[in-house]
């Protein structure tokens, strides 16, 4: 048997970069094919896929975004960076190293000041800075790489009669890691693929080198990490299991490399032959770390002490996947693998707060995220899933723990700042409303929608080949978005009750005001209650319909039977201008009654982020007195014809109709 290509995500990633754009987009080089942007999530109905494109570089080197405008990127191809702008023009083909002037590897850095947009730093043996786009370069460093100690190995292109590689990529005696701080201008810190770590805190004059002491020649400082929370701590991945030496190797320093800390001795949680290729800081936590190896993702909560496995369900098809880069950006914990894609851990928040004391409780309730009030195609937030993976949920996620599945039942509710409940999610509900409890982590997703519209049942349904009475509404009768805002949860089990704060945030790419979108909020929940309404009559009268059957069936007098069967015509001719009635050949066919006029006046309202149109005021003014009329019709059929029907019932000691109470839902 064959599979498709299609059945797992097979790309090999060497690093990946962000963008601050919303939804935010990941930039990332892959082996034998291009360079590629793809969204982190879609809010169309389009596939992932189908919103990739290349950008600049190739197959090779790392990407660099501009900070102010992504369309704007860097990216290496092979010693050169595209537009092309190399420092110096020269043939890399055929050359031994030797014969370079700069050396520029595979995966030389590209990388923007955190402090200047204008300044681009690249890498060679030396550090190289552009502020013109490429047009010139100065180099801001010696050669920061132990070159000297191994020079004699490069006379020849590089491997030798072996492979004989002279295609300008196998570059060796390179600058392999590079980040400038986002503390202090001007404080750059490089490692070389050979085994050295340089420093210069003050823009490229002076230059320190800082090499944990006994690192080997021939170790590859594959990434340096600064620390989000310390100027003067950063972390130094290196690997050298191109010597035979499978180790991992992760340092910590807090005196701007002074002094360096093994974190990884092979007995602390990543075992002793899963070499090391990343690692992460959490910005949100300060200890909290992320490290990638050649076998799997690892996470650490003080500081690198202790390791333990954190691959999850990353990638279900492969337990043994390089991890080759990694990123926290926005609580979200993006990896790069060499071999089975990229993927996006959603929603870090919960690592932030979890401690000894949340571990050991009996219950907790995690503060959620901020939620962003986005809307995707048709009228959901843009949740779509594909063969090559799945989007974050939509809405707020709210993520709760047990250290065992309570015995009774669980509720959470949302209420809104002044308190008003808005959705509750209970263990003993079933589909959209059902809250899972299970011992240990456990999330339930608020769609940041209100509840819908009350549907009467048999609406919307329709069976074939059976004579059933059935409404038809073209149109939108879920419930509306959340305003933006502040809004609270609660978790009850037992004697256990908790309540966390979050907020709704707006759209930023809107420009809707939050008070027009309030104004489409209280009109929509109108008409939404007003559809409602409807639809609980005609409940209702169902029902009462129902009973006139069995009168008509079960009572032996004709009177009667004849007196029902009046009514239930005259119940049957408001009902049909309640709604669609009696599904029959295609919508052409079907002229729109009530329930779908004030659908059609829902849907537009919800239909994108915007303050009601004045059309929308003019078409209910219209409709409410219909309503109002076709209501007091059926009130008058049941306080008169119906009572008098009941009457009769009576004195022959049958059991009455049951008569609706105005606005109130059936009995049945």
């Amino acid at each position: 048997t064959w599979s498709t290509q299609m059945n797992q995500p097979t790309a090999e990633f060497y690093s990946v970069e962000v963008d601050d754009e919303f939804p935010y987009r990941l930039y990332a080089p892959q082996q034998d094919n291009t360079t590629i942007s793809v969204p982190s999530r879609t809010l169309r109905a389009l596939t992932p896929y189908e919103q990739w494109f290349s950008i600049a570089g190739c197959e090779t080197g790392p990407i660099a975004v501009h900070p102010d405008d992504p369309s704007i990127t860097y990216g290496a191809c092979q010693g050169q960076i595209s537009r092309d702008i190399w420092e110096y023009p020269q043939e890399y083909h055929g050359r031994a190293n030797v014969e370079l002037k700069y050396r520029h590897q595979w995966n030389s850095q590209i990388r923007f000041s955190p402090h200047d947009s204008d300044v681009v730093y690249h890498t060679s043996q030396f550090v190289h800075r552009t502020t013109d786009g490429g047009q010139t370069w100065e180099t801001i460093s010696p050669d920061l790489t132990r070159w000297e100690e191994h020079r004699e190995l490069h006379q020849d292109p590089p491997g030798g009669p072996v492979t004989y590689d002279q295609t300008g990529v196998e570059i060796y005696g390179t600058i392999y890691a590079l980040h400038e701080s986002t503390f202090e201008s001007g404080v750059i810190w490089a490692g070389s693929d050979d085994g050295a770590i340089h420093i210069t805190r003050d823009g490229g004059a002076n230059w320190t080198d800082v090499t944990p002491s006994g690192l080997p020649l021939h170790s590859t400082v594959n990434r340096i990490a600064l620390s989000p929370h310390d100027a003067a701590k950063a972390y130094a991945v290196v690997h050298r299991y191109r010597m035979d030496d499978f180790r991992p190797y992760i340092y910590k320093t807090t005196d701007y490399g002074a002094s360096w800390d093994l974190l990884t001795d092979g007995t602390n949680g990543i075992p002793a032959d899963h070499w090391t290729r990343t690692v992460q800081e959490d910005p949100d936590r300060e200890g909290l770390l992320y490290a990638g190896t050649e076998f799997g993702l690892f996470i650490s909560f003080d500081d690198g002490a202790r390791w333990q496995p954190f691959d999850l369900n990353m990638p279900e098809t492969m337990p043994e996947t390089p991890i080759t880069d990694l990123k926290v950006h926005r609580q979200d914990l993006i990896v790069a693998t060499q071999g089975r894609s990229i993927w996006i851990l959603d929603d870090l928040t919960p690592l932030h707060q979890i401690d000894d004391a949340v571990a050991a409780g009996d219950a907790f309730l995690f503060e959620p995220r901020d939620a962003y009030r986005v809307r995707g195609g048709g009228f959901g937030l843009g949740v779509h899933a594909d063969r090559r993976g799945e989007n974050p949920p939509g809405g707020a996620v709210i993520h709760y723990a047990f250290a065992e599945a309570p015995a009774s039942e669980v509720t959470l509710e949302i209420t809104d700042q002044a308190g008003n409940l808005v959705r509750t999610f209970s263990s003993d509900a079933a589909g959209t409303a059902a809250l899972p409890v299970g011992g240990g982590m456990n999330r339930v997703v608020w769609d940041l929608r209100y509840p819908a519209a009350f549907i009467a049942p048999g609406v919307n349904e329709v069976r074939s080949g059976v004579r059933v009475r059935v409404a038809v509404i073209t149109g939108f009768v879920g419930g509306p978005l959340a305003v933006p805002g502040s809004y609270r949860a609660t978790l009850r089990a037992g004697d256990f009750s908790q309540t966390q704060a979050f907020e709704v945030l707006k759209d930023p790419r809107i420009p809707t005001t939050v008070a027009e979108l309030q104004e489409n909020f209280e009109l929509s929940i109108r008409v939404r209650d007003r559809i409602s309404a409807i639809q609980r009559r005609i409940a209702a009268f169902n029902d009462v319909l129902n009973e006139l059957d069995a009168v008509k069936d079960l009572v032996d007098d004709a009177e009667i039977q004849q007196m029902a069967q009046s009514i239930g015509v005259d119940l049957e001719a408001v009902g049909s201008e309640l709604y669609k009635h009696e599904l029959e050949g295609d919508h052409a066919h079907l002229h729109p009654k009530l329930t779908t006029e004030y659908a059609r006046v829902y849907t537009m309202l919800n239909s994108s982020d915007h303050r009601p149109p004045a059309s929308a005021y003019e078409r209910l003014n219209d409709l409410d007195p219909l309503f109002t009329d076709l209501d007091g019709q059926l009130e008058t059929i049941y306080q008169t014809r119906l009572a008098e029907l009941n009457r009769m019932l009576q004195e022959r000691g049958y059991e009455t109709v049951i008569v609706p109470r105005a606005g109130e839902p059936p009995v049945s």
